[in-house]
């Protein structure tokens, strides 16, 4: 079964464990130090890189809710500019 297709949550999960290993770590920090710079390029590919649970989290009654989506966007972009970043 092509997990592309589905729309589960453990699908979901799938889909970003599998992009998570196709990203080398010290990139994925240096792209999230970007992005709570204020790199509008590093925090559009930090929301592409979440866009499947984004996704998800914004379906209501198996219909894709453009209001909800926009809240998590938005609650997304508030949590990467509070993230903590500890020196390696």
């Amino acid at each position: 079964r092509d997990f592309c297709l589905s729309r589960g949550l453990g699908d979901v999960y799938k889909r970003q464990k599998k992009c998570w290993r196709m990203i080398d770590m010290i990139s994925f920090r240096e792209l999230l130090i970007n992005a709570k710079n204020g790199d509008e390029k590093a925090l559009m590919e930090m929301v592409d890189l979440f866009r499947p649970m984004i996704e998800n989290a914004s379906r209501s009654a198996n219909r894709k809710d453009e209001d909800l989506h926009d809240i998590i966007v938005m609650a997304f972009i508030q949590v990467i500019s509070k993230f903590p970043i500890d020196k390696p």
